[in-house]
């Protein structure tokens, strides 16, 4: 690479401040980017760092720098990053920091010296528990609140056509789509032949699975396996003991804010499912007990797994179609098979014990467990499961929970029967790569170090949920060493809601092959409204609204933004690399780009105007084959 002369003038005034990639849209804890643009925080403390490139980097050539810098009066430290060409070097004072950087301007065999910069993460408001929220009650008779109809980008209204035809794109599922619908309290809304509807079983059976008929006016009905249909009375009494769909027998599906929906009757009132377990439909308001979970039951061209929490993974598996076809990649591949692949998270750790996870955690096979030695001699004792930049240590635990609910979309072990499901059920091995600390703070020298680990140790695909700020030219430079090594690096596109063509977002935006910049969207198909987007510089879309995952201590949580959106696109590379391992770093970033789904609602706003769709990603690598 060609040496680089970074900007002088105003030295600290040109620091960027990263930020996880949380939307202000959070269940629990609320999270707000900072828009600092060129200005940022001075480094406090006694901890003046510098990061610079050599102009023709080689093991020999990195040690005689530390030697040298060792020496030098006002240097505390300096660690050689070998995977990068790079050395991180601490200065006891600003002043030392000042002198070492204009020397190193000087030297001929340095191609880029700049003074570190924070990244950082601004902890907002924080709520309880995600409470219901008031919906909006849509007119399904119109395109543009008909999801698949605005995904084809058809206005005005919708159904019925002159003739009373009903065009294939009204309904927003397939034909014969068989589904079940979940209540608050984690039991199943069933029909029973001679007797009244009930939520009262936990267990699915052939009582509580329907069909779901989408009529010619927009509303849903609700098919029972005897043949009969869900109908609501005007005494508000549920039943299911029609032969026939009249309006008794429709409900209008409102989508609310936390991935649920919620059935509104034709008499305006809605259906809810009482904790003793009967079924009404005479509630004039929503609350929880008004929200339920509708899952697609497995289909022939499907495989779906037994981890409990599947109905709230919308982004996977949605009866709405807006989701990534996970189930119907599954039915080719989940990763169960073939060598495995290392994806590296750099964020705020991850809690390498979880239930969910521990399965699918890197193992560094050079290093002993807990007996306190560097034995890899790699300069982190025990690092086992990744390493601590935050803090230079080998312990990468989560004291978060961004980083491990981002591990959680990617690779949370599929067919446990516990918990959730990644895009790649197993094979995965992830690499933590701690370098925000509790608070959400970090500095871009230790994001480098993260990086030149991840080289070092083999990692093939890089999840990156954070980033804004402006550029530094150092992590740049890191990340195209890392793409000659064959990297893929997926980036959060932000959450300002802002065009990255207008205003660049970092690193999402850096002029680089290796990178995927990823947009979020929602359970209806639509861009969400924290998503930063760029018809040139954000590359795809991912589900990132609500999305269901892992945090700490075997928990799982809702969480919104372009950082929940990143790791779909992470787990799908895994994927599909581990099922075409032979594929090269550029044809895998095509597959991805070029099998999205293409929406209406993205064309645009990002460069493919589309959606990752895992099943059509397989097909393409097929194609590689």
């Amino acid at each position: 690479l060609p040496p680089l002369s970074p900007p002088r003038a105003g030295r600290m005034g040109t620091e960027s401040r990263l930020v996880a990639c949380l939307s202000p849209l959070l269940a629990g804890l609320v999270w707000s980017v900072l828009m600092v643009g060129a200005q940022a925080q001075a480094i406090s403390g006694e901890d003046f760092r510098i990061i610079f490139r050599l102009t023709a980097p080689s093991a020999g050539a990195l040690e005689q720098q530390v030697d040298r810098l060792a020496q030098r009066p006002g240097v505390t430290d300096a660690k050689p990053l070998h995977q990068l060409g790079m050395v991180v070097v601490r200065c006891s004072s600003e002043q030392a920091q000042e002198q070492l950087l204009e020397e190193l301007d000087e030297d001929q065999a340095v191609g880029l010296a700049v003074p570190d910069s924070w990244l950082s993460v601004d902890e907002g408001s924080k709520t309880g528990a995600h409470g219901p929220t008031a919906p909006t009650a849509v007119d399904r008779t119109q395109c543009s609140a008909n999801p698949a109809c605005a995904a084809r980008g058809l206005t005005g209204a919708c159904c019925p056509v002159p003739g009373g035809d009903i065009l294939s794109c009204c309904s927003m599922h397939d034909e014969a789509t068989t589904i079940t619908i979940s209540t608050y309290h984690g039991t199943y809304l069933s029909a029973h032949q001679g007797a009244l509807p009930d939520s009262a079983s936990d267990q699915v059976n052939s009582d509580s699975k329907f069909e779901l008929i989408t009529n010619a006016n927009g509303n849903v009905s609700f098919r029972t396996h005897f043949g009969t249909y869900l109908s609501a009375h005007e005494s508000g009494r549920l039943a299911s003991d029609r032969a026939v769909p009249d309006t008794w027998e429709q409900f209008t599906l409102v989508y609310n804010d936390n991935a649920t929906v919620s059935l509104k009757t034709f008499f305006g009132t809605y259906v809810a499912a009482d904790p003793d377990g009967s079924v009404v439909a005479d509630r004039v308001n929503i609350s929880t007990w008004e929200q339920f979970h509708i899952s697609k039951v497995e289909g022939p061209h499907q495989h779906l797994p037994n981890d409990p929490a599947l109905s709230k993974l919308w982004g996977m598996n949605s009866w709405s179609s807006h989701d990534i076809d996970a189930p119907e990649a599954w039915k080719t591949w989940t990763g169960e098979q073939g060598a495995g692949i290392v994806v590296g998270v750099i964020d705020t750790g991850i809690d390498y014990r979880h239930e969910d996870l521990k399965e699918q955690m890197w193992v560094n096979a050079n290093e002993i467990p807990d007996n306190g030695i560097d034995d890899d001699g790699n300069g982190y004792v025990d690092d086992v499961h990744g390493a601590n930049f935050a803090d230079d240590h080998g312990d990468p635990w989560d004291d978060q929970l961004h980083g491990t609910h981002c591990s959680g979309t990617i690779a949370g072990v599929g067919n446990n029967g516990i918990g959730v499901a990644g895009v790649a059920w197993r094979g995965v091995r992830l690499m933590a790569l701690k370098f925000l600390t509790a608070t959400g703070s970090g500095r871009t020298s230790d994001a480098i170090k993260a990086i030149d680990y991840a080289v070092a140790h083999g990692a093939k695909v890089l999840s990156n949920s954070w980033g804004g700020g402006g550029s530094s030219s150092a992590l740049r430079v890191a990340i195209e060493r890392a793409e000659d090594a064959g990297l893929l690096f997926v980036a959060a596109a932000g959450n300002e809601g802002s065009d990255n063509d207008e205003q660049p977002h970092y690193p999402s935006n850096y002029e680089v092959d290796s990178i995927i910049s990823v947009a979020s969207t929602t359970h209806e198909g639509k861009l969400s409204s924290f998503s930063c987007f760029g018809a040139e510089t954000v590359h795809v879309a991912a589900p990132g609204s609500q999305i269901y995952s892992t945090v700490p201590k075997d928990k799982y949580k809702y969480l919104s933004g372009t950082s929940m959106a990143t790791p779909h696109v992470s787990g799908l590379a895994a994927l599909v690399w581990m099922y075409r391992p032979q594929l090269s770093m550029p044809q895998l970033k095509r597959i991805i780009l070029e099998s999205a789904e293409k929406y209406s609602t993205l064309e645009g706003k990002i460069s493919t105007g589309g959606l990752i769709n895992a099943k059509d990603a397989l097909e393409t690598a097929w194609a590689f084959a």
